[in-house]
């Protein structure tokens, strides 16, 4: 449990208001002493309104953040677009996330992706409780395990959860199961090919056995799979981001992704592999 806040102030008369937890996933400063947030909630999915006051009326330095997981009473207004937040609660602040470089720009990877491609006001309490879970496993699991392992999984599993889930088992074209070889990731036909269907077999889209099956939920990360560098991690990591943007119709580069690889490069990586456990969440 986190520090708390709360306000009282709540909307205009003729709104019903719903209590709710919600993911916040993005916090800004309003004035002097109010925040807008945007969050995902467990009663509306998607929404963002004005907490008022709740900057003034904290009763410790502990703010609304982004990674935070509050309770508020939210005032949803058809036909608006920004709600009223009231009685606003820290419930969850993540403190080993908040400390790490690497665990919070997975999170904000995982977030900006969110946001993207979830623009409607739109219940779906199956993947606010699978956002939940991921930020648990974020918050438990050493660095090399987020990186790059939570946050591949995360990828597919996300995918799949908005329906547009890469057949990874066999090849999309000729339907062959691929055992012991490379597939090819192509975003267009939602899947890997296999090396006689795959008319690129570029290095760029390869998909390498182990972390297609890993993947696929049929392998563990394995010592094959941890000594898989740096670059090709990177690599990895793009795939499946440009899979995902490109169903999802999103022309914008990441720039979370951006300052994660910048992190990479930079050697904040993690230099003690052996220690990654599984990853502890399920679609």
């Amino acid at each position: 449990m986190g520090c708390r806040a709360t306000t009282n102030l709540y909307g205009g008369s003729g709104m019903s208001p719903v209590k709710t937890k919600a993911v916040v996933l993005q916090a800004f400063r309003y004035r002097e002493s109010s925040s807008i947030l945007h969050l995902f909630s467990e009663s509306h999915g998607r929404i963002h309104g004005i907490a008022k006051g709740i900057r003034a009326q904290a009763r410790s330095p502990q703010l609304v953040e982004r990674g935070h997981i509050i309770e508020t009473l939210a005032y949803v207004k058809p036909h608006r677009e920004l709600h009223t937040l009231g009685a606003v609660q820290i419930l969850e602040f993540f403190p080993s996330t908040r400390m790490s470089l690497v665990k919070s720009a997975v999170r904000d990877v995982a977030f900006e992706l969110l946001l993207a491609a979830v623009t409607v006001t739109d219940p779906h309490p199956e993947l606010f409780d699978f956002i939940v879970r991921v930020l648990d496993t974020i918050e438990g699991k050493p660095e090399e395990t987020v990186y790059p392992w939570l946050l591949w999984r995360y990828y597919v599993r996300f995918a799949a959860m908005m329906g547009i889930a890469p057949k990874l088992d066999a090849c999309i074209c000729c339907g062959r199961r691929i055992e012991g070889e490379q597939g090819f990731l192509n975003a267009p036909k939602g899947g890997v090919e296999c090396g006689r269907c795959s008319k690129s077999k570029a290095g760029q889209i390869s998909v390498p056995n182990e972390v297609r099956l890993f993947l696929c939920g049929e392998g563990k990360i394995g010592e094959k799979i941890k000594t898989i560098p740096a670059p090709e991690r990177i690599r990895m990591t793009r795939l499946l981001d440009s899979f995902c943007r490109y169903h999802f119709d999103i022309r914008s580069e990441s720039k979370s992704l951006e300052f994660l690889e910048g992190l990479m490069k930079n050697g904040r990586e993690s230099t003690t592999t052996g220690k990654a456990r599984g990853l502890g969440f399920r679609p």
